[in-house]
C-alpha cells in the first residue's frame, strides 16, 4: 500500500487503543518509550558537558569588572542542566514514563560518583543548599556582612558565590554519564528487538493491520515543518538533533 510523504503509524497513539488480548505490544510499546527518553536525557547531558569545555574557554577573558560573561552564565547552566538531566535519568520516577535499573550496573566507585550527582541535584541544585563538592567547596555560598575597613561607611554587603569551574566534579560526571548512556543504550535496543519480534507476530493480523490506519500521522506535524520532518526522513537512523525551524 502506498501512503502518502511523511506518512507514520504513531505508536504511542495506537497503545492506547489496543485490546486487553494485544496487552504484551501495549507494554512493549511503554518499555520502548520509556527506554528511549532515558536514553535522550542521558545523551543531551553529555553534549551539554562536551559544549562545557568551550564555554569554559570563553567565559574567563570575556568576564569585565567582576560581571559574569554571558560565556560564563552558559557554563553554570550547561553544568547545572546536564546534572538535572542525569538525576532525572537514573533516579528519579515520573508518571509519564518507567525507569531503568542502572545501580545493579554501577561499579563501587560509580555508585560513589552517581550518589554525589544525586545530591548535588537534591541539596544545590533542584532545590537550595550548601551542596558541598568533591573538592570540599560548596556549590553556592550566601552571605551577609558590615564591612568595618571604613568608620562611617558600615553599609550592609550581601554576598553571593557560585562555583562554575569545577575540573574534576566536570570530568567525573562526564564519565558517569557516558557509562549510564550506554546501559540506557543496550537496553533500548534490546526493548527494540522485542517490541519487533511481538509487531512481526501481529503483522498476518487483517484486523490488528486495520485497526492501525486511524494512528496515521503527518511526521510534520510532529517535527513541525515539512522540510524538518524530511531531513529526519532522508537520515533515517533514528537519531537527529538540532535547532528545528518553523
Amino acid at each position: 500500500m502506498e501512503y502518502p510523504p511523511r506518512t507514520a503509524l504513531d505508536l504511542l497513539s495506537l497503545k492506547d487503543s489496543l485490546s486487553k488480548e494485544q496487552s504484551k505490544l501495549k507494554g512493549l510499546i511503554e518499555r520502548l518509550y520509556s527506554a528511549n527518553s532515558i536514553k535522550t536525557d542521558l545523551q543531551i547531558a553529555s553534549d551539554m558537558l562536551d559544549s562545557l569545555d568551550e564555554a569554559l574557554k570563553e567565559a574567563e577573558p570575556a568576564s569585565e569588572n567582576g560581571v559574569r560573561s554571558w560565556q560564563g552564565n552558559a557554563a553554570l547552566a550547561l553544568i547545572n542542566s546536564a546534572i538535572i538531566l542525569y538525576v532525572r535519568a537514573t533516579k528519579t520516577s515520573s508518571k509519564h514514563r518507567g525507569t531503568l535499573e542502572f545501580l545493579k550496573h554501577f561499579s563501587d566507585d560509580e555508585k560513589a560518583v552517581h550518589s554525589h550527582l544525586c545530591s548535588l541535584r537534591d541539596d544545590a541544585i533542584a532545590h537550595f543548599g550548601p551542596g558541598e563538592t568533591l573538592e570540599g567547596q560548596t556549590w553556592h555560598t550566601e552571605a551577609i556582612f558590615i564591612p568595618l575597613d571604613v568608620r562611617d561607611d558600615l553599609r550592609i554587603l550581601t554576598a553571593s558565590r557560585r562555583l562554575i569551574k569545577q575540573r574534576q566534579l566536570q570530568e567525573l560526571a562526564k564519565t558517569q554519564i557516558q557509562t549510564a548512556l550506554k546501559i540506557a543504550e543496550e537496553e533500548t535496543m534490546k526493548r527494540n528487538s522485542a517490541f519487533v519480534a511481538e509487531l512481526n507476530n501481529l503483522s498476518a493480523d487483517k484486523d490488528f493491520i486495520a485497526s492501525t490506519i486511524p494512528h496515521h500521522i503527518d511526521l510534520a506535524a510532529f517535527f513541525l515543518s515539512e522540510e524538518e520532518a524530511d531531513k529526519v526522513l532522508r537520515d533515517r537512523t533514528g537519531k537527529r538533533s538540532g535547532v528545528v525551524n518553523h
